[in-house]
C-alpha cells in the first residue's frame, strides 16, 4: 500500500514542523506512534507521525504511516461524539492522508470551539489555498486538453470553498463566453467578479466577449466608454479588439470608427495576436470603404483598402471573408483603371483579383481538388462574372485568353475554361506545365459530370 502524498511538501504546506529534542530516526517515531495508538493516544500518535514526515522515508515506512493514519480515522469516525481535541486529531489525520476536502470540513467544525479554533483556522486557510491551487492546476490541464466541462467543474469546486474567489469567477466567465449555450452565464460570472474586484481587467474582457457574442453592441460601447476602459488599459489587445469589432459590426459607417481603428493599427504597444490584427485590418478596410465617398482621392483609398486586406490575409491565410473582399476590391481597382483607359495597369489588378478568388477555393482543399468547388461561393462568383464582363468587352480575346480561362474555371464553367486553355500556347507553342495540369484535371471533372 502506498501513501498518497509528498511528505516534505505536505508538511511545509500544512505548517507542520519537527519538534525540538525528538528522535530523528523515522523507524523509532513510527514505532512510538504505533504504541500510542494501542494506548488510545491518537493525538500523541499524530504528533509522532508529523515529525516522521519531515524526514526521508522508505516506501515501507510510508506504508506503515498510511496504515496508522487509516486506523486512527476508522476508530474516530465510528465514535458518535468527539471532544474538540479529538475532532482536531481526526481533521489532521484526514489531511495527512491527503483527504483535503474531508479535512477542510472537519477543521471548520473545530472553529466553533475556542480551545482549538486558532489552530484549526490556520489549517483551514492553508487547505483552502491548497485546494485552490490544485483545482487551478487541474483546470489548466483540462483546458489544454480541450476538456472544457472538466475545467468548469474545477472552478466550480473552488467556489464551493471560496464563493468570492475572483479568479474562479473570471475563469468561468472566460470559459462560458466561448460556449454559445452559456453566454448568459458568462455575463453573470463576469459581473460577480467585478462586484468583488471592480478593476479586474480579465473580468472586463470576459464581459465584453459575452456581450459581443450575444450581439449586445450597445452594452459593449457603454461599458468601454462609461468605465473608460481604453484609458485604463490602453494596450490591452482583447479590449481593443472587442471594441473595434463592435464598431465594425454596429457603426461601420461612422467617421469615428475609421479613426479609432486606425489608432489601434498605429499603436505598436498593443500586442495583438495574428488573428486579432488580421481582423482589425479587415474591419479597417470596411471603414475606409464607407468613407471613400467623403474623400476626393478615390484611387488612393482603393489602394489603402487593398493594402489592408492583403495584410489581413497575410496574417491569416485562411481568412475567407478577407479573400472574398480582396478579390472584389482588386476587381474594382481594375475596373476603375479600365475606365481611365489604363488597361495595361488594370490587367494586373484583374489578374490579382482572380488569384484571390482562386484562394477562396483553395482554402481547405488540397492540390487541384479545390477545382471541384469552383463556383460554389456566391459572392466570389459574382465578382468573377464582373471580371469576365470587363475582359470580354474591353480587351481582345487573344491578349486575355489566359485570364478568361482562369475566370471561367473559377466560375465552374469548365468546358469554356478548357476551350480557352487548349488554345493557349507560349512562345514555343507549348502549354505551360501549371496550365496543363489544370487543363488535365478539368478534363477529368467534365468526364465525371
Amino acid at each position: 500500500m502506498s501513501i498518497n502524498f509528498y511528505p516534505t511538501i505536505l508538511v511545509a504546506s500544512t505548517g507542520l514542523s519537527a519538534k525540538q529534542g525528538v528522535s530523528n530516526d523515522p523507524q523509532k517515531l513510527i514505532k512510538k506512534a504505533e504504541h500510542l495508538i494501542r494506548m488510545g493516544n491518537f493525538g500523541g500518535a499524530i504528533d509522532q507521525i508529523e515529525t516522521a514526515l519531515t524526514l526521508i522515508l522508505t516506501p515501507t515506512q510510508k506504508d506503515k504511516i498510511n496504515d496508522c493514519l487509516s486506523y486512527i480515522v476508522s476508530k474516530l469516525e465510528k465514535q458518535p461524539t468527539h471532544t474538540p481535541k479529538r475532532m482536531l486529531v481526526l481533521a489532521k489525520a484526514y489531511l495527512l492522508l491527503d483527504r483535503k476536502e474531508e479535512a477542510y470540513y472537519q477543521f471548520r467544525q473545530c472553529l466553533e470551539y475556542p480551545g482549538v479554533s486558532n489552530e484549526a483556522q490556520g489549517y483551514v486557510d492553508k487547505i483552502v489555498q491548497s485546494l485552490i491551487s490544485d483545482n487551478l492546476h487541474l483546470a489548466g490541464l483540462f483546458f489544454t486538453e480541450g476538456e472544457i466541462d472538466e475545467a468548469i467543474s474545477c472552478y466550480q469546486s473552488i467556489l464551493e470553498f471560496v464563493p468570492d474567489s475572483v479568479e474562479a469567477h473570471v475563469q468561468l466567465a472566460l470559459l462560458y463566453s466561448q460556449i454559445p449555450d452559456h453566454f448568459e452565464k458568462a455575463i453573470v460570472e463576469a459581473e460577480l467578479a467585478l462586484s468583488y474586484d471592480p478593476d479586474n481587467r480579465f473580468a472586463y474582457v470576459a464581459l465584453l466577449t459575452a456581450y459581443t457574442n450575444t450581439f449586445q453592441y450597445d452594452k459593449v460601447l457603454s461599458l468601454v466608454e462609461d468605465e473608460h476602459l481604453l484609458e485604463k488599459y490602453p494596450n490591452d489587445a482583447s479590449i481593443n479588439y472587442l471594441y473595434g469589432k463592435t464598431l465594425f459590426d454596429y457603426v461601420p459607417t461612422q467617421p469615428a470608427t475609421r479613426e479609432i481603428l486606425g489608432q489601434m493599427l498605429e499603436n505598436d504597444s498593443i500586442d495583438f495576436s495574428a488573428q486579432q490584427l488580421s481582423e482589425i485590418n479587415y474591419f479597417m478596410s470596411f471603414a475606409v470603404y464607407f468613407d471613400v465617398n467623403a474623400v476626393s482621392n478615390f484611387e488612393e483609398n482603393r489602394k489603402t483598402i487593398i493594402d489592408l486586406l492583403e495584410n489581413a490575409v497575410r496574417l491569416n491565410p485562411h481568412y475567407q471573408d478577407a479573400w472574398v473582399l480582396l478579390s472584389y476590391a482588386r476587381y474594382q481597382a481594375g475596373a476603375f483603371l479600365v475606365g481611365q483607359n489604363r488597361k495595361i495597369e488594370a490587367l494586373n489588378y484583374l489578374n490579382d483579383a482572380l488569384e484571390a478568388a482562386e484562394q477562396v477555393y483553395k482554402n481547405g482543399s488540397h492540390d487541384l481538388r479545390y477545382l471541384r468547388y469552383c463556383g460554389s461561393n456566391e459572392e466570389t462568383t459574382e465578382t468573377i462574372n464582373k471580371i469576365l464582363y470587363v475582359l470580354l468587352h474591353e480587351y481582345s480575346e487573344t491578349e486575355v485568353k489566359l485570364l478568361l480561362g482562369r475566370a471561367c474555371m473559377l466560375c465552374g464553367d469548365y468546358e469554356a475554361a478548357v476551350n480557352y486553355f487548349s488554345s493557349f500556347k507560349n512562345d514555343n507553342g507549348e502549354i505551360p506545365e501549371e496550365i496543363q495540369r489544370k487543363f488535365d484535371y478539368i478534363a477529368t471533372l467534365i468526364e465525371v459530370h
